[in-house]
């Protein structure tokens, strides 16, 4: 599989995991301007890395329709979003999310500092149109909840 990163402000090091396996995956990471002296210096201690300039959002991160539209180029049309909260927020907030699978796990409290799963965003707007619950399975002590977009985005 194509793991692609989005970095806005370029700050993966060449000493970064993603970085130094990219030899056995390939590596895209995705910057904006902000990021590009970074990057020229990446790319200097990791050929094997590809990094792809991208234009920034109204937040200065990576514009993810501009991505979205570079990995189709490549021949990408199925893309598995596992980064972290802000970046699961993002791309249900420009509405770019056909699938979610949600893990949810009893008596397990994140502490003070813990993300919550969607940067803050409630994990409401899943269970509301354009989202519809499709499965729902129990999986050890952890449950299971698959939401579809059931509009035609």
């Amino acid at each position: 599989p194509l793991r692609v990163v989005l970095d806005s402000a370029m700050r993966t090091t060449a000493d970064a995991q993603v970085v130094k396996t990219a030899h056995e995956a390939p590596t895209v990471i995705f910057t904006t301007p902000a990021g590009r002296a970074p990057a020229l210096a990446l790319k200097e201690r990791a050929p094997a890395v590809d990094i792809v300039p991208a234009p920034a959002d109204e937040r200065g991160r990576v514009a993810l329709p501009a991505v979205l539209k570079k990995l189709a180029e490549r021949g990408v049309n199925r893309l598995m979003v596992e980064g972290g909260a802000q970046a699961a927020r993002a791309f249900v907030e420009a509405e770019l999310v056909d699938e979610v699978a949600l893990f949810t796990a009893p008596d397990k409290t994140l502490g003070d500092g813990g993300v919550p799963a969607l940067a803050g965003l409630a994990l409401d707007v899943l269970r509301e149109p354009p989202f519809h619950l499709i499965e729902q399975a129990t999986l050890g002590p952890d449950t299971l909840h698959r939401y579809e977009r059931a509009d035609d985005k």
